[in-house]
């Protein structure tokens, strides 16, 4: 990982390229993300960028937070993030911590380009708790009248050998809600006066949904 950002999802289009071909496209804004430190392998056991989010008002955090907040002299975050960037990146942002704005534009839209090749990761949509017909594409049973098997999910195993249930039988489970990550997207448009990025493809989550984008 050499740069990664957080954006918000707002909702899925069509993109006409130049080409005339439409392009079903994902469209993130940018949120204003500050650095607020460095992890070391001396003082933590790794390297790593701590950065915050979303603004929030102080009476919303307890005080642990807060304490951290007033002696790193930031404005309080909704939000607290790591990144582990490569050795070669992580040297780069220790480079520029003395330079604030240079620094800024490593968490900013300045650090990727058009016609990149991004990773998005983000929680995929809940669907609750769903039967085997939902959740594995098992068959019913039938409909008609004094059938006593409409949508159960049938045998789950022997009974008195093995006499158990064996690891990975097909049950009703729960559905989404899971942490995905969708490789090698193409950044299509960066609009930096709306502060929107234009992705190609579609990605997890639902609108407003807080999606990492990295490279």
């Amino acid at each position: 990982m050499k740069r990664a950002i957080y954006l918000k999802k707002l909702s899925m289009s069509s993109f006409i390229d130049e080409s005339g071909l439409v392009v079903p496209v994902t469209i993130l804004k940018y949120i204003d993300q500050e650095f607020l430190g460095f992890k070391t392998t001396e003082k933590h056991g790794y390297n790593a960028i701590q950065y915050g989010f979303g603004l929030i008002k102080e009476k919303k955090l307890n005080k642990a937070k807060m304490t951290y907040f007033k002696k790193k002299k930031k404005s309080p975050k909704k939000h607290i993030c790591e990144l582990r960037l490569d050795n070669d990146a992580y040297d780069e942002v220790v480079q520029t911590s003395e330079d604030q704005e240079a620094l800024n534009n490593i968490f900013s839209l300045e650090a990727f380009e058009e016609n990149d090749i991004v990773n998005i990761a983000g929680k995929s949509k809940g669907k609750g708790f769903q039967g085997t017909i939902k959740a594995h594409g098992f068959h019913r049973g039938p409909m008609s009248h004094g059938s006593k098997n409409h949508r159960l999910p049938g045998s789950i195993g022997a009974g008195t050998d093995p006499a158990r249930v064996f690891k990975g039988t097909k049950m009703a489970k729960r559905m989404g809600n899971k942490r995905v990550t969708v490789r090698n997207l193409k950044v299509v448009k960066i609009d930096k006066e709306t502060n929107q990025i234009i992705l190609k493809g579609a990605i997890p989550g639902k609108s407003n949904d807080l999606i990492l984008m990295y490279k």
